[in-house]
């Protein structure tokens, strides 16, 4: 039964079946889509907020102590 679920964890689907008491996801499915996917959205999203970002004005001006906060 050990190897079964062994084999199970790589195969792509949201449930593991009877190896992990109820329903659970396999280690693939995981790694795919609960990782792989949102890292990949923020790929593509990140770049077009940054160049909105930089279109728009300043609306607070930092004071003297600003970086020191930021590093703290």
């Amino acid at each position: 039964m050990q190897d079964h679920c062994l084999e199970l964890d790589n195969s792509f689907g949201p449930s593991a079946g009877d190896c992990h008491g109820s329903i659970d996801f396999t280690l693939l499915f995981e790694q795919s889509i609960l990782t792989i996917l949102p890292a990949a959205l923020l790929l593509l999203i990140g770049p077009i907020r940054i160049h909105f970002l930089r279109q728009t004005s300043v609306k607070v001006k930092g004071n003297a102590f600003a970086h020191f906060k930021s590093v703290s």
